[in-house]
């Protein structure tokens, strides 16, 4: 799977306390090594986020025992979408048409009503779309800013991974999320990165903190180790970040 992540790629990491668990491919064992929770690849304008930050079983509307509105979880994953994409308008999507409705892992638009609310208060859209490659999918991308996938039960097929090229070449951004998924459906996330040319990749294990887990919960870190630099972790505004990559790889020829 690749080295450590580059610290200077990564906005979010976990707290000292945390540990790697389940014999993750790549280890971040080393003195001072911190565990990456978000990595960004600002040249294919793709993100990959250890967490499914969006989902509203997180509320305690829907019976969550702690209240999580205060975390910034919304206004981080907005910003990460300015930050990702050129495109000024259009609403957000999230694909659902890969077995995600049905997964406990994986998001589709019924999953994030609160994230749909949020947006809907700062003027975005969101939308569910379940075919990216013909018909009302393939409209909406073309319309899109970004577009978040969670990790899919089914590969995309060989025109999704296309139309997503053709989006990121056309300055859409790709949020891609996962989180305790089972290979097959990793694999297929991490498929995705592979194809829109970013080293991007989920790893296998998973991130435990039994010193700072939401609730009590070591199998839900909570963290406050950020990078700033990266202009995340503020009130979404809407207005225009400096992009510059930093520390990203790229891939010549790629695209």
């Amino acid at each position: 799977m690749g080295d450590p992540l580059d610290p200077k790629r990564v906005p979010v990491a976990a707290a000292a306390s945390a540990e790697q668990e389940g014999d993750p491919e790549v280890q971040y064992d080393a003195e001072g090594e911190e565990i990456p929770l978000v990595g960004i690849d600002q040249l294919a304008r793709v993100a990959m986020v250890g967490a499914p930050l969006i989902d509203e079983a997180y509320e305690t509307e829907e019976g969550f025992e702690v209240d999580t509105s205060g975390y910034g979880n919304f206004p981080f994953v907005a910003n990460l979408v300015d930050r990702l994409s050129d495109r000024k308008d259009g609403p957000v999507l999230i694909d659902g048409g890969h077995g995600q409705f049905d997964a406990d892992y994986a998001l589709s638009a019924e999953d994030a009503a609160y994230y749909l609310r949020y947006l809907e208060g700062v003027d975005i859209g969101f939308c569910g779309v379940n075919d990216i490659a013909e018909g009302f999918g393939a409209t909406r991308l073309d319309e899109a800013r970004a577009i978040v996938v969670t990790t899919p039960v089914e590969a995309f097929a060989d025109g999704e991974i296309a139309a997503l090229d053709e989006f990121v070449a056309d300055g859409g951004g790709v949020l891609l999320m996962g989180a305790g998924a089972p290979t097959d459906a990793r694999e297929n996330l991490n498929a995705i990165a592979e194809a829109l040319c970013s080293d991007l990749q989920l790893n296998t294990g998973r991130v435990t903190d039994s010193e700072n887990g939401l609730g009590g919960d070591p199998s839900l870190p909570v963290t406050s180790n950020f990078d700033e630099w990266f202009r995340l972790f503020g009130k979404y505004t809407g207005e225009t970040k400096y992009k510059g990559a930093r520390g990203g790889p790229g891939r010549p020829g790629c695209r």
